[in-house]
């Protein structure tokens, strides 16, 4: 199975599934394989974006596959 994980601080969500900016390291797929408490992290240059992230997961080309996300997240809001 391929794994595309990305992330990226957008203005405004986007309308396909197109790879956002940052891409996921390998430490980033070790640290979402599992439930524990462990987190990737994606700041926000400013109050009125958001910290998006996309996850594609591809059996073979030209195929995808169903998965199931569970969000288990936290989020810190900071007044500058």
């Amino acid at each position: 199975m391929v794994k595309v994980y990305t992330r990226e601080d957008l203005a405004a969500l986007t309308a396909d599934d197109t790879d956002l900016a940052i891409a996921f390291s390998a430490q980033d797929y070790i640290t979402v394989a599992s439930d524990d408490e462990q987190y990737v992290y994606q700041s926000i240059s400013d109050i009125n974006r958001y910290g998006t992230f996309l996850f594609k997961n591809r059996k073979s080309l030209g195929y995808n596959a169903g998965f199931t996300v569970t969000w288990k997240g936290k989020w810190i809001l900071s007044l500058l």
